[in-house]
């Protein structure tokens, strides 16, 4: 593969991992929204995406890793995730 389609397939990747760290993002928040107006089924379900989110992107943050490509950029907005994650499995916090 040429370099600069490398680089390409890197730059696609990391936009591709900044996407679905938004999509967890959204659905935690959507989530909590559902759990602080009382939509318990419906706060489970989003956040059942969420964590889905947050385990496809751990995947594709350690591909990208043993691929030998740079996403320490990405690191802060995954962490971001993953706290968001870790709130929605609190029953005290996810309505917070």
């Amino acid at each position: 593969m040429h370099a600069d389609d490398k680089r390409d397939l890197e730059q696609l990747y990391r936009q591709f991992l900044h996407v679905e760290i938004a999509i967890g993002l959204t659905y935690a928040r959507l989530a909590t929204t559902a759990y602080a107006h009382g939509h318990r089924a419906h706060g489970d379900r989003l956040a059942a995406k969420a964590h889905r989110a947050a385990a496809e992107v751990a995947r594709w943050m350690q591909e990208a890793k043993a691929s030998g490509w740079d996403v320490s950029d990405l690191t802060e907005e995954s962490q971001a995730l993953r706290t968001a994650r870790l709130k929605l499995r609190d029953p005290v916090q996810r309505a917070a």
